[in-house]
């Protein structure tokens, strides 16, 4: 809670608190992931890439970067739960529209009828990304499988 009050004295109120709150929340986890990417590439691939004659920045651009693609592709996917819930968060302490604040002020009022569609739209809303950016994956990335 004490971050909050940070992100409050650096950046205001409005549309950039809330693009702050999901930056910093997702941003550790993303890093870990790409990191973790990286560092799994064998250097097989990459001794093989020098061999044949490669720049450093061809090894970069269409080696690693396509071994490491479909895993961040995937850590975005896993994301998306936890940036929604900032998102929400974020509009249910701050904010004067979206869901958070809707979801908030029918709370209080107890009106459940309204608060549990609003709930079921952002379920909705995250199966909807999950979804395209499962397709996303499989276009880009088809040589990926998930499992392994």
């Amino acid at each position: 809670t004490a971050v909050i009050a940070v992100f409050m004295a650096l950046v205001g109120l409005g549309m950039k608190m809330y693009l702050t709150m999901i930056v910093f929340g997702i941003l550790p986890s993303m890093a870990i992931t790409v990191y973790q990417s990286v560092k799994a590439f064998p250097d097989e691939l990459q001794y093989k890439a020098y061999t044949l004659g490669a720049s450093h920045m061809e090894v970069v651009c269409n080696v690693i970067f396509p071994y490491v693609l479909p895993k961040l592709l995937e850590a975005t996917r896993l994301m998306i739960g936890p940036a929604m819930v900032y998102l929400i968060a974020a509009e249910m302490l701050f904010g004067d529209v979206g869901f958070g604040y809707r979801i908030r002020i029918q709370s209080k009022l107890l009106n459940m009828g309204v608060v549990y569609p609003y709930l079921a739209l952002l379920a909705g809303f995250g199966f909807l990304m999950d979804s395209l950016l499962k397709t996303l994956q499989k276009k880009i990335a088809p040589w990926f499988d998930a499992q392994h």
